[in-house]
């Protein structure tokens, strides 16, 4: 058998593994944890009424102002999964969102089924990358536990993103070794299904044509091969993009895929008001570390001097992040200034309401410049905060029970390299300098755009970084190969001697 041939079983016996750990978290009958269960809304809404709303009463004859805060991606994804399931015409939307709704569970576990089913597939694809990216077997099935371990399944947004992350920055990578329409087309696809599921993508459309015009005037000699591959890959994101984007332009007069960017600059502003001696403290509070002892030492030594960490609490009405999602904080107190009666626009006119917000956070980041500045390495911090999330010890039970040791023992492994994630990138970044290599840029800008739009605007949550965890471990098995490799070359010359050497 070839070695593709060798990589595709085992590649498809990976997935069949991974089905079958990732199965039981299937049987939850617990869909998206956040949001209030905005997306099964408008998935209900577009199936039984024909409406984009989240809106949790929509008679088929009621106009309602167009829906912009929220990607389409996501919502199309659970409609697909109702409309398809004998259950879904019996139920209501408010007995999907709860879990304690019996009737609802064998819909919702047809989803987390679909969602298992897409992660193990994006498992064993970082193998399979992994493999044809070093040739080394034990690299690549490591590459396969790793992210197995730190998949975070139930997050059902953020894994289909991930999966269409990798096969955009995998594809395009393809794309500049071998110029090829078709690979581009389908890589910009990819980038599309992902802008039109995670609309903070949306900037990457324009990173991803930087990129390639930088590629095609670096490499001249490659150009005419090049180009069309190029253009298949930002016109096969524009075709899946654009229409939704051309909607929200018409109808609500915003050119973009979702309308909550003033809310998110929001928070971001909000944050900023913190006193310099909380600034200190957020880095205690959101140091990337599992050990209680060094935790807890960090935190005493940092502790703000007047507030505490009480302000850092998500579910405290005078905290941060409420008194934003209540408009009681300082952004709304500026939104009132600049434009009284602004409030009224949440259910009338999102656009307007998020454009008000946008413009006061903006006066307030501007204000807090400094300070903002220091905060964005505070949530860089707590953003790449990339914890293991595979249950395992409740899996290995009867006759696996022989396989728990070696799983801890793994699983503790995979706690401490994923400190190394980062480091990889920086050091592959290097490496791709220093050779040439400019595909592997379509690795790692996106991981580096990810990081880096989430760290400077945003108050950047660990989920935010969920759909770039595959390019990361993809990244680290390539650098533990070119880490590998040096080691091996200098030990053969020590060996050798330096007259043996050519």
């Amino acid at each position: 058998m070839s070695k593709t041939g060798q990589r595709a079983g085992v590649a498809l016996l990976l997935t069949v593994v991974g089905f079958a750990l990732l199965w039981p978290e299937a049987e939850g009958g617990r869909l998206n944890p956040f949001e209030g269960g905005q997306y099964e809304r408008i998935a209900f809404n577009m199936i039984h009424h024909g409406q984009y709303h989240d809106a949790r009463q929509l008679g088929n004859g009621r106009a309602r102002p167009p829906y912009v805060r929220r990607a389409p991606g996501y919502p199309l994804f659970l409609a697909t999964v109702f409309a398809l399931s004998p259950e879904f015409p019996s139920l209501t939307h408010a007995c999907i969102s709860d879990t304690q709704c019996d009737a609802a569970v064998p819909v919702r576990r047809r989803v987390q089924r679909l969602t298992a089913l897409i992660a193990a597939v994006t498992v064993a694809a970082v193998f399979l990358v992994a493999h044809t990216w070093t040739g080394s077997w034990l690299i690549s099935i490591a590459a396969w536990v790793f992210y197995l371990i730190l998949l975070p399944s139930s997050y059902i947004a953020s894994v289909l993103a991930a999966c269409l992350l990798f096969v955009h920055a995998v594809l395009a990578a393809e794309t500049w070794r071998r110029p090829r329409c078709v690979t581009g087309a389908i890589s910009g696809v990819a980038l599309g299904l992902l802008v039109l599921t995670k609309a903070v993508f949306q900037y990457w459309l324009v990173g991803v044509a930087l990129v390639c015009a930088v590629g095609l005037w670096w490499d001249g000699s490659r150009r005419r091969t090049l180009l069309p591959a190029c253009l298949a890959l930002l016109l096969g994101a524009g075709v899946v993009t654009l229409p939704w984007m051309m909607r929200n332009a018409l109808q609500v007069e915003h050119f973009g895929i979702s309308g909550r960017s003033g809310e998110v600059l929001a928070i971001r502003a909000e944050y900023g008001r913190m006193t310099w001696s909380e600034v200190r403290g957020a880095f205690a509070f959101w140091l990337p570390t599992n050990n209680a002892a060094v935790r807890e030492a960090a935190l005493q030594w940092l502790e703000p001097d007047e507030f505490g960490y009480r302000r850092f609490d998500r579910g405290n009405p005078a905290g941060f992040f409420r008194r934003t999602k209540n408009n009681t904080g300082e952004v709304a107190a500026r939104a009132d200034r600049l434009e009284p009666g602004w409030r009224q626009y949440q259910s009338k006119d999102q656009v307007a309401y998020d454009a008000v917000l946008a413009r006061a956070s903006a006066d307030l980041i501007r204000e807090d410049w400094l300070k903002q500045a220091v905060l964005t390495l505070a949530f860089l911090e707590r953003g790449i905060s990339i914890r293991p999330h595979f249950s395992y010890k409740n899996r290995f039970s009867g006759y696996l029970r022989p396989f728990l040791a070696p799983m801890t023992f793994i699983y503790g492994l995979a706690q401490l390299c994923r400190y190394l994630l980062l480091p990889a990138v920086g050091l592959m970044a290097m490496v791709a300098w220093r050779r040439r290599r400019f595909e592997l840029g379509f690795l790692l800008l996106p991981v580096l755009y990810v990081l880096g739009i989430h760290a400077l605007a945003t108050h950047f949550e660990p989920r935010y970084a969920y759909p770039v965890v595959p390019l990361l471990v993809l990244v680290f098995a390539i650098t533990a190969q070119e880490v590998w490799s040096c080691f091996h070359d200098k030990r053969d010359r020590s060996r050798t001697g330096p007259s043996d050497v050519p």
